[in-house]
């Protein structure tokens, strides 16, 4: 409905998306979707990677406040936002992972409100003695296997790459929205789009796409695109 996926959630095993275990390439990567919560519930997960540890995006009650706040569950250390989520609230939510070239992981995680120049949160977190590749065994969004039950939200638009996006990327293909065309709707050959100051450049018609922003280019080895 309106270019979205949307789940109803309920019991666990109700309603969820099984995106299946070959979507992530092993040795780094970036995550980035565009979600609506039509529910605060806790411990609801947003999306799940289930591996040797977790890589996870989780809406969940503070029990301090009584807030739902985001946290991120990477490498099986937990990550604390600190902001209180919002019901029918998009957000744009991103992470990335990389060796860090000494035998730990990189994982760079993002925050902000659809439509929002600036985000929420960012962090850089560091995993020592963790090495990549990842095997993944499950990935999912509304859906964990703890029996916390499905999440009722609303997923416009979910992106894999195949490479770790710095931040300059993130930036711009969060502002871009869930509708820019990489890798779906072709641009002519030579075709090239500005977004805040950066550019975005499909070369080809397939689905695949190169984003190119100065920094280096990075190209999707799987654009999933979950719009009904």
């Amino acid at each position: 409905e309106n270019g979205e996926v949307k789940l109803s959630g309920g019991g666990n095993g109700n309603c969820y998306i099984d995106l299946g275990i070959d979507k992530l390439p092993s040795d780094k990567f970036t995550i980035e979707m565009w979600v609506t919560l039509r529910e605060l519930k806790e411990w609801a997960r947003c999306m799940v990677v289930k591996s040797e540890n977790p890589i996870v995006f989780t809406s969940r009650r503070s029990k301090d406040d009584g807030n739902y706040c985001c946290n991120f569950d990477s490498c099986g250390g937990v990550q604390k936002t600190g902001y209180e989520l919002k019901k029918d609230k998009q957000y744009y939510v991103a992470i990335s992972y990389e060796n860090n070239g000494n035998g730990g992981v990189i994982v760079k995680q993002y925050l902000k409100e659809s439509g929002a120049e600036n985000f929420l949160w960012t962090n850089t977190y560091t995993k020592d003695s963790y090495s990549l590749p990842v095997n993944v065994t499950a990935f999912w969004l509304a859906h964990s296997s703890d029996g916390t039950g499905d999440l009722k939200a609303d997923y416009d638009e979910l992106r894999v790459w195949n490479g770790a996006l710095t931040g300059n990327q993130i930036s711009f293909s969060s502002l871009a929205g869930p509708n820019a065309k990489f890798g779906i709707l072709s641009l002519a050959p030579d075709a090239k789009l500005d977004l805040a100051g950066h550019t975005l450049k499909q070369p080809i018609v397939k689905a695949s796409g190169l984003i190119e922003t100065g920094d280096g280019e990075l190209v999707v080895t799987e654009k999933i695109s979950i719009k009904s």
